[in-house]
């Protein structure tokens, strides 16, 4: 499997549409903190700011089967983004939410980011996992956690890279 890694703009807000619809239920709920109504996701997905916030996507054979969203915001004087990822269940096991989060964390870097967090269920055992790849700085609070990403003195490189070949052109 060739995947192909890109930065998604407004022009793919349809696929991405699509791609997130397509979640199971459990994987809306881990991916929202709720079995987000098709509505819901429509709405969300509409008030995207494509000139401000990070959105990066893994596709195989022109369809998206990953993405990751950044919205950026400011916190006190930093401006800091909140980390959400979806990978399709047929798509997993590949790296592919890793590779999406060098590329967004480097872009994130590039644009003068201070942090990123990730929140995500303490059940969601692949979202810990990548958030471990990129933080030790984890907090636990009932059935939720958060990961920050202190861009500043961390680097966009995993602790440990994956063993994974390039695939296509465009992987990273």
């Amino acid at each position: 499997m060739v995947f192909q890694f890109t930065a998604l703009t407004t022009h793919d807000r349809p696929a991405i549409i699509r791609h997130l619809l397509h979640l199971p239920t459990d994987d809306r709920v881990l991916r929202f903190s709720t079995a987000a109504s098709d509505e819901a996701i429509i709405d969300y997905c509409g008030r995207w700011n494509f000139a401000r916030d990070i959105v990066e996507g893994a596709t195989l054979d022109g369809r998206l089967v990953g993405i990751i969203h950044l919205p950026v915001y400011e916190e006190r004087d930093d401006l800091v983004g909140e980390l959400g990822v979806s990978v399709e269940p047929e798509s997993r096991k590949r790296h592919i939410a890793t590779r999406l989060a060098v590329r967004t964390l480097e872009r994130a870097r590039n644009r003068g980011l201070a942090r990123v967090y990730i929140h995500f269920l303490c059940r969601n055992r692949p979202m810990m996992c990548l958030a471990n790849r990129f933080t030790t700085d984890v907090v636990f609070e009932q059935d939720e956690a958060q990961a920050t990403v202190h861009l500043a003195s961390a680097a966009a490189q995993p602790a440990v890279e994956p063993s994974v070949k390039a695939e296509g052109p465009r992987a990273s």
